[in-house]
């Protein structure tokens, strides 16, 4: 139980750490929101193809094991 309400908190404050990134942007350096909106759309673009080329890459691997074990 205690392990688990360490890692609850662990992952609470990262989440707390992660919102406070876009507040101190905008207000604390005058980034304008427009700004802050397109380098967002850029960083989750970067991770979906992230995403997308381990997704490719693990298919990859599991059909040449398919294909390795046919032999």
């Amino acid at each position: 139980m205690r392990r688990w309400r360490r890692n609850t908190r662990t992952i609470l404050l990262a989440v707390c750490a992660m919102a406070a990134l876009p507040w101190a942007a905008v207000t604390q350096f005058d980034m304008p929101k427009a700004q802050f909106l397109e380098l967002l759309w850029g960083a989750l673009g970067a991770l979906l193809l992230v995403i997308l080329a381990a997704g490719a890459a693990a298919a990859l691997l599991l059909a040449l094991r398919r294909l390795w074990r046919r032999r």
